[in-house]
């Protein structure tokens, strides 16, 4: 089932992020966050989808797939927690055979007067795999952020926040990163990587600035400065993809994604 869904209080209490000037300002940010959930009453827009039908709602997502047919992301699971599963392609030539794409089917969202993201994902192996979700300016099949050797970036949007964890980067635990007018921000590294077949859970909150926060499981992960454009039309996604000739899944329990209006 499709629907609208308050926002709820980030459940933010103690720092768990890496050492640094992100932990030293951790009082200031937390307030700052504050700030825009008690706002959320002048949400522009909010969208939850539980994914607790039968099928994914295509009057609200779009999905797209890769070339390999092994490749599907509209099964409903119902054993454990109502979820969609997102499942790669098992060829292992890359993103563009073995991807599997969800996002929301306008860009209706802009983080001129904020924006969060909310999901829930578990991955049934933290081996040859790559996903990402958050926010990024094209509804289309794209890999939004490419994580490689010694941690490089490409990202193929132009405007983008996202969360990621992806075994071809170097460093093996759960990424942030944003793209700004084409201009890359540092990563963020979570100190955390995820574990197989468990469930964690994600937040994103962008101010009208375009700072964005990240948290993992109600914990304030750290802060990118300026790492999207206010003002650029986005839309929340999830994807996921294989990085060798063994499909993964990606289950996907919920997605909230809220712009403010003011």
């Amino acid at each position: 089932m499709s629907n609208l869904h308050s926002m709820r209080t980030p459940r933010v209490n103690t720092w768990q992020g890496p050492e640094g000037s992100s932990q030293d300002n951790y009082p200031a940010a937390l307030a700052k966050l504050q700030h825009l959930a008690d706002k959320v009453g002048g949400a522009g827009l909010r969208v939850f989808d539980d994914f607790s039908g039968t099928a994914l709602n295509t009057a609200l997502w779009t999905y797209a797939e890769g070339t390999d047919s092994q490749t599907a992301g509209n099964a409903i699971i119902a054993a454990g927690a109502h979820a969609l599963r997102l499942t790669t392609g098992d060829v292992g030539s890359g993103f563009a055979a073995d991807a599997a794409h969800i996002a929301f089917a306008a860009l209706q969202f802009s983080a001129d007067k904020g924006l969060l993201f909310r999901t829930r994902v578990r991955l049934s192996a933290i081996t040859n795999v790559g996903v990402s979700f958050g926010f990024t300016d094209d509804v289309a099949l794209e890999q939004v952020f490419e994580i490689g050797v010694d941690d490089a970036i490409t990202s193929n949007a132009s405007n983008a926040v996202a969360v990621t964890f992806q075994t071809s980067a170097d460093t093996a635990e759960w990424l942030a990163v944003g793209v700004k007018g084409d201009t890359d921000t540092p990563l963020l590294k979570a100190g955390y990587a995820p574990v197989a077949s468990s469930w964690e859970e994600w937040e994103i909150e962008i101010t009208k600035l375009g700072h964005a926060y990240f948290y993992r499981n109600g914990k304030l992960m750290g802060k990118l400065e300026s790492a999207i454009t206010p003002g650029t039309p986005v839309t929340p996604f999830v994807q996921a993809w294989a990085l060798a000739d063994a499909s993964r899944d990606v289950d996907v329990d919920y997605i909230e994604a809220i712009a403010l209006d003011r």
